[in-house]
């Protein structure tokens, strides 16, 4: 395989991983609010809720602002900062369920994607 083909399908292979990824993380929260229905004392507004908004966007911040110091393109970084936020709230909601034995929070979740939103946001637009 020549460098120049090598180069073409490693672009190609880039360029589909954010919308790869993005599809990946509609399909699993969509597919879980749409299954399992929110618990009655889970609000939408609150202190937890912040924490999670909060948490989101600073992971998201420090992990899109490393990938562009690693030469990443903006999506890559993008997706990576999205990815990795979605990964550590579940984490924290499965430790939720099957640790603390209380119930996974599909609003949790929209909180920490949010905050992944907006810090991803901030550090491409400081760019």
């Amino acid at each position: 395989m020549t460098a120049t083909l090598r180069t073409k399908l490693a672009g190609r292979a880039r360029g589909a991983f954010v919308p790869v990824c993005l599809a990946l993380i509609l399909a699993l929260a969509g597919g879980g609010c749409a299954t399992v229905p929110a618990r009655e004392d889970d609000a939408w507004f609150g202190t937890d809720k912040a924490c999670h908004f909060i948490a989101g966007g600073a992971l998201s911040l420090s992990t899109v602002a490393a990938a562009r110091q690693a030469n990443r393109d903006d999506g890559t970084a993008f997706a990576l900062g999205l990815g990795v936020v979605f990964t550590i709230g579940s984490g924290k909601e499965f430790h939720d369920t099957y640790v603390r034995k209380t119930y996974w929070s599909w609003r949790d979740m929209a909180w920490n994607l949010a905050g992944a939103m907006l810090g991803g946001t901030l550090v491409l637009m400081a760019d």
